[in-house]
């Protein structure tokens, strides 16, 4: 979270920049951040639906956009849902993997 507290202590650090959470019965269940000239920044999303939405704004704010880092699964969802809504492509550069301990 560091892109959120550099933008806190310095707002114009970055040009259009984008915050989002998606909650639902008050808990944070999806974050999404776009500091440019980076893409856009997906948590672990507790619930996929809540990418649609994502997806839906960010499109109505920007249009465009050049890539996606997010954990595997997340990221071809929502590559799914935004190309269901744009009509664009997409072409996977690198998967993330994630190991758990238990």
């Amino acid at each position: 979270m560091a892109a959120v507290n550099g933008y806190i202590n310095n707002p114009g650090r970055y040009e259009n920049p984008y915050f989002a959470t998606v909650s639902h019965d008050g808990e944070i269940i999806a974050i999404a951040i776009r500091t440019p000239p980076f893409g856009l920044l997906l948590s672990r999303i507790r619930d996929l639906r809540a990418l649609e939405m994502i997806a839906r704004d960010y499109y109505s704010h920007f249009g465009l956009l050049p890539e996606v880092n997010a954990p595997a699964i997340e990221s071809q969802t929502f590559a799914k849902v935004w190309c269901s809504l744009t009509g664009q492509s997409f072409k996977l550069k690198l998967a993330l993997c994630t190991r758990f301990r238990s």
